[in-house]
């Protein structure tokens, strides 16, 4: 359902006032001798405004006396004194708190509908701190029924209007909003209002009959708040958990500005371009906050440890935080508050007498940070007791991830406080984060550090307060990365530490590996990251019509100039004066609109094919799939050149692409000196290396699209040389489109040239493409495929929250197929697309993983459209490879060593091309049994192995299986044993998570139905493919999306179903001989289908509902395969039609074999269809499950014996 907001009731839902409100009558009955229990009270619950009258109605006293009681007794409940009793004496419901704070971490906005009267109100919170605390989150009051907007008086409850007022007030629809109530008349009028209303009523009002029939009427009945906390409840009204992380500091506020946007401003502060902002006081910071929450060009956020909170939550994937502090009760508390909750962190802040530290960073029109000091006053007072205040101790029990600044352990009591949150999270197995904080205040926090550090599973540091740390410690390691693995060995084993380095690259160590991630800064952001030049640009002005013309015909001389003209604004703009030093090489990096699919784009790209002679030379736009990539090479760019005799220098420039070097044969040296010197002797030159400048690039094979490929034509393929910045951006199987100028050389690149007279003279040139720029269409990177926009994200998102979306995807799986209910076909269609969307991959912490892909067999007769699945899925899938049984070897499935010159390359088949993605394999019974086994690896651990030729390697082949395949005699015999008819072994049967017999069902209705479909297909009038919900481009991007955003979980209800259902299907398939094995790997499967189905609703995890569905899937597919009789393994699939049916073939058996008679088992099966009219199907199940009973014995010919 996933509602958008909640609105509470106060009196009976988060707090108990009746309990007080009795024992205050009864206090002012007890002077005249009368008894007021809770019995009596029950009846006017809810409600102080029949007070005297109805209570000594109720308590049965005389009129007379009744009249002189009313003389005396007060005419109202409502008075200070009443107001002080009940705070005294009232409690918070068990519950209340946790629910509000669960709540507001997940920013859903929260609401307060009481008919209590403002002033009774405030006076509660007045005397009660911790009420006060929890109505702190609930924005939006509507009191004793005051509109707050315009303060006009409403109808009371049971009208609908006041929650009306509370849903509009919050900018949605009532419908949107979720209501608790526990008086009658407030659920009327919540389910008068439209809201989705809880009822959780008190015990005054349970029995009362009246009050019962109300109760009923609610959406939801919940005996207490604390029973919405069940996973299956909640998730049902709010959708999935996210984890929480919590995270333990000094709050800050950081003032952003940019000085160039608020000069004048600025000037007030005496700040300018450049300037130093030091040296402030708090009136200044405060003044400065202010000015920032009113100017566009400034903000306030969260600063400091609360900034580092965000940065962990986001790395750790985390969507809930909150954050544990102290803060002053000045304006620069409730400053840090409001930019904590506006930066969507649950502020948990302990509110103490003192000032709040404000942080100031000013951030100048040259990226410069300047950092204003902290006060840090209040967040001294931190302590254990805050811990254990409900508010806070209900979140601490939730949290996945708790994360301590060091800061914090600089003092008691905020020490304290830190281990006992540390040791929470490591007695419930939350992972610990802890950061070393800044290098002056390591010596004052090493020995909490030490005893915390043990427990952490990240740390987080920089370079200098890791050399501050291990000079500490002692330790005498140079070497950072040597220093960050003695630092990660102080963690948890499966820890991460991560320290960043400025400029330099980021080091990541865990289970002793460190991986370097370099951060560029202004300057090697020029150098590393190509600025692309769209193609479309130079339509928009005159000039550069004329440069597109030249670059386009004449690109070799050109791409030089431009490249130049980059050099030149360098110098320019990014090179700074005062620091000499040489221009780095430039590279003009240019892209276009074509995309591999064909959608967009105004430059119609080349097919390989295509490229002729009159293309040499020219720029030109090519598409296709990435077949080997080769290692990446520095070549020399500049040459810098030495005469050994009289120590000239000359400098020769080598054109990019396969190009040498022409080294001069003699030295001109001698000749430009004055005087009269010998002259140098032939070939005296030799290369200087420390002076000479490189580049990387890399040979790239560039092999046809599949799709492109004609019908009986071998794929051709052109060599890419890239450099600099496209080097190392693709890998085998990544499809791409290509911008480059067609080169010709006399060899391939590495080859000897000639050399003499006839260098350069070779009739026959090798061709190649020197690559301007690479865009990834599809491949093994990232989401890889398709570049799916913002709005398609967003669109994704509420597709996904529809709850027919399954439905609406397994419809539009290969829609030009016609589907019956006398066939698999619909079951295929859903196992295709749970093949599709995949399980989620599990990296286990013995650095083992489990395999997400799930992979599929058809095997069925001709002609049942197996062949259309496996092109349907080729197309459909963000990444794919088709290929045909027949035709393919164990090295096309698998890897390739391929002779390279004088050594060997390394070239990936078919599974490795499809990594993340899909393989389609036809005729998969035509494979040669040798090459089947060859994929046993990597269909289950999804990687190849090679050891041929030197080469010791392992290459990922993470994707999916969906194999086509026909039964051993052709065609599926219904006499024979499915075991006799599958021509495979149960070692690549047991990889295969769904096997499915796809039947030719001979049936006049379903031949009817499929005949009128394909003749409206070859007519070419309307059919289905134009009804479906979702086109095939719809699809393949909705699928790359949920694969990448989403890696669901099975829940443990749904755990525990799966688990009963496996123990049954075990336990039944070890009476008898099964075709294929049902082994833990199926138990796998089951779980990989599950995820799928989840993963289609982007949903984090997988619960009851698709546990389920899986177990249907697999029953009708692998278990009906291992049994084509279905005999009762698994979860029940037939019809009550299909039982009646069963049942009454198995009376017919008995009217035909009398107790203790004999019938040939064919001639009894013929009698059942001829003279019982029963289907052949049923009558084979109904033999078979009487067989099993033990009601039926197999004889001797074929003959079964009826028991006696």
């Amino acid at each position: 359902m996933d509602f958008k907001a909640v609105i509470f009731d106060l009196d009976g839902v988060l707090v108990d006032t009746e309990g007080a409100t009795c024992a205050w009558i009864a206090q002012l009955l007890q002077p005249h001798d009368l008894l007021w229990t809770s019995d009596l009270h029950r009846h006017i619950a809810g409600t102080v405004k029949f007070f005297p009258q109805r209570c000594l109605e109720l308590l049965e006293v005389s009129e007379v006396r009744r009249a002189e009681l009313l003389e005396v007794l007060p005419s109202r409940l409502t008075s200070p004194e009443y107001s002080k009793f009940v705070a005294e004496r009232m409690t918070i419901k068990a519950g209340a708190v946790a629910l509000v704070q669960r709540l507001r971490t997940l920013q859903i906005p929260l609401a307060l509908c009481t008919s209590r009267r403002s002033d009774g109100l405030e006076a509660l919170m007045e005397l009660r701190s911790d009420l006060t605390d929890l109505l702190e989150g609930l924005k939006v009051r509507v009191v004793g029924a005051i509109d707050p907007r315009n303060g006009q008086q409403m109808k009371g409850k049971p009208d609908p209007e006041v929650y009306q007022v509370c849903a509009e007030i919050l900018g949605l629809k009532a419908s949107e909003c979720v209501v608790f109530e526990d008086a009658p008349s407030g659920i009327c009028s919540a389910k008068a209002a439209g809201c989705f209303t809880i009822a959780v009523p008190e015990s005054w009002m349970v029995g009362d009959a009246a009050a019962e029939e109300v109760f009923a009427s609610a959406d939801l009945r919940l005996p207490s708040l604390e029973s919405l906390h069940e996973t299956e409840l909640w998730e049902s009204l709010f959708g999935h958990l996210p984890p929480l992380l919590l995270a333990l500091g000094n709050p800050t506020v950081d003032v952003i500005a940019v000085i160039e946007d608020l000069e004048a401003a600025l000037q007030n502060f005496g700040l300018s371009v450049g300037s130093e902002a030091t040296g402030f006081d708090d009136a200044q910071k405060l003044a400065l906050a202010e000015m920032a929450q009113h100017h566009a060009g400034a903000r306030t956020c969260a600063g400091g440890a609360a900034m580092n909170a965000l940065r962990v939550a986001s790395w750790a994937g985390h969507r809930r935080a909150a954050f544990i502090g102290a803060i002053g009760t000045d304006s620069g508390g409730l400053l840090i508050q409001q930019v904590l909750e506006d930066a969507g962190i649950l502020p948990l802040l302990k509110k103490v007498p003192g000032k709040t530290g404000v942080c100031g960073v000013l951030v100048d029109g040259h990226t410069r940070d300047r950092t204003l000091s902290m006060v840090r006053a209040a967040a001294s007072m931190l302590d254990v007791a805050w811990l254990e205040m409900p508010q806070v101790s209900c979140l601490v029990k939730e949290a996945s991830m708790i994360y301590i600044t060091s800061f914090v352990l600089t003092s008691q009591p905020r020490l304290a406080a830190a281990q006992a949150l540390a040791q929470s999270a490591f007695d419930k197995g939350a992972w610990l984060c802890m950061n070393l904080s800044s290098a002056g205040l390591l010596p004052r926090v090493k020995d909490a550090l030490i005893e915390l550090l043990p427990k952490s599973h990240y740390l987080f540091s920089n370079s200098a307060e890791l050399q501050a740390w291990a000079k500490l410690l002692g330790w005498s390691d140079p070497e950072p990365v040597e220093l960050i693995r003695r630092l990660v060995a102080m963690l948890q084993p499966e820890g991460f530490a991560v320290v960043t380095a400025g400029a330099h690259p980021t080091m990541v160590a865990h289970r002793g590996e460190v991986q370097l991630f370099p951060v560029p800064n202004k300057t090697s952001a020029a150098l590393n990251t190509a600025p692309q030049v769209s193609m479309n640009d130079f339509s928009e002005s005159e000039d550069g019509v004329i440069l597109h013309h030249n670059l386009i015909n004449r690109p070799t001389e050109f791409v030089k100039l431009c490249e130049k003209a980059l050099q030149d604004l360098y110098r320019e703009f990014i090179q700074e004066e005062d620091v000499p030093g040489k221009v780095p090489l430039m590279q003009l990096a240019l892209k276009t609109d074509a995309n591999l699919d064909g959608t967009l784009g105004t430059t119609k790209p080349k097919m390989i094919r295509d490229l002729t002679s009159d293309q040499v030379e020219k720029l030109v736009v090519i598409q296709g799939i990435v077949a080997s990539v080769k290692t990446p090479r520095d070549k020399v760019r500049k040459v810098v050149l030495k005469c050994s005799n009289c120590e000239n220098v000359e400098e020769v420039t080598v054109e990019s692409g396969f190009t040498a070097a022409h080294v001069p044969s003699g030295c001109k040296g001698s000749a430009l000196r004055n005087g009269n010197y010998e002259k140098c002797p032939q070939n005296s030159f030799v290369a200087v290396g420390d002076l000479c400048e490189y580049a990387p690039d890399q040979s790239i094979r560039l092999q046809e699209l599949p799709e492109h490929v004609p019908v009986g034509e071998m794929p051709r393929s052109i060599e890419l040389c890239a450099q600099m910045y496209d080097v190392d951006r693709c890998t085998p199987g990544t499809r791409l489109t290509c911008i480059g100028i067609f080169c010709a050389t006399e060899r391939a690149a590495g080859d000897k040239l000639s050399r003499g007279r006839n260098q350069g003279t070779n009739t026959v040139k090798y061709s190649y493409i020197q690559v301007l720029g690479l865009q990834l269409a599809q491949g093994n990177q990232g989401q890889g495929a398709l570049e799916i926009t913002k709005d398609e994200e967003e669109q994704f998102d509420h597709m996904a929250k529809d709850p027919e979306i399954r439905e609406m995807i397994f419809k539009s799986i290969a829609p030009a197929i016609c589907a019956s209910e006398k066939d698999s076909i619909n079951q295929v269609k859903r196992a295709i697309a749970c093949q599709l969307f995949g399980g989620a991959r599990k990296l286990l912490p013995s650095g083992n993983r489990l395999r997400g892909d799930i992979n599929v067999l058809l095997l069925g007769d001709p002609g049942t459209a197996k062949s259309q699945f496996l092109k349907f899925a080729h197309q459909v899938a963000p990444i794919a490879v088709y290929t045909s049984g027949k035709g393919s070897s164990a090295a096309g499935l698998t890897a390739a060593i391929v002779k390279d010159g004088g050594g060997f390359t390394l070239e990936g088949g078919a599974m490795v091309l499809a990594d993340n993605g899909l393989v389609c394999i036809d005729e998969f019974d035509k494979m040669d049994e040798k090459d089947r086994v060859s994929i046993h690896e990597a269909m289950e651990q999804q990687t190849i192995s090679i050891a041929k030729a030197g080469m010791t390697t392992m290459l990922n082949t993470r994707c999916s299986v969906l194999a086509a395949a026909n039964p051993r005699f052709g065609s599926y015999d219904d006499l024979s044993n499915t075991a006799d008819q599958m021509d495979f072994q149960t070692t690549i049967l047991s990889r295969f998570d769904m096997m499915f017999l796809v039947k030719d069902v001979r049936d006049p209705e379903r031949d009817y139905k499929l005949a009128k479909h394909l003749v409206a297909l070859h007519s070419g009038a309307q059919h289905e493919e134009h009804l479906v919900p979702f086109t095939t481009q719809q699809l393949r991007k909705y699928i790359a999306y949920c694969r990448t955003k989403c890696s669901p979980r099975i829940t443990q209800d749904g755990a525990e179903v799966l688990k009963n259902h496996y123990v049954g299907i075990r336990k039944a398939m070890k009476s008898e001989k099964a075709t294929i094995p049902i082994t833990v790997r199926q138990l796998e499967a089951i779980v990989r289908i599950a995820e799928s189905l989840a993963k289609m609703e982007m949903k984090e995890a997988a619960d009851v509902s698709h546990v389920e569905e899986a177990l249907r899937l697999f029953t009708v597919s692998t278990l009906d395969s291992a049994n084509r009789d279905r005999n009762g393994v698994g979860i029940d699939v037939l019809s009550d039609e299909d039982k009646k049916e069963l049942m009454e073939a198995e009376e017919a058996i008995r009217r035909l074999v009398p107790r203790g008679g004999r019938k040939n088992k064919f001639l009894l099966e013929q009698q059942l269809v001829s003279l019982g009219g029963v289907a052949e199907q049923t009558a084979r199940r109904a033999i078979h499950l009487m067989t099993r009973r033990g009601e039926l014995e197999e004889k001797a010919n074929n003959t079964l014996k009826r028991c006696e």
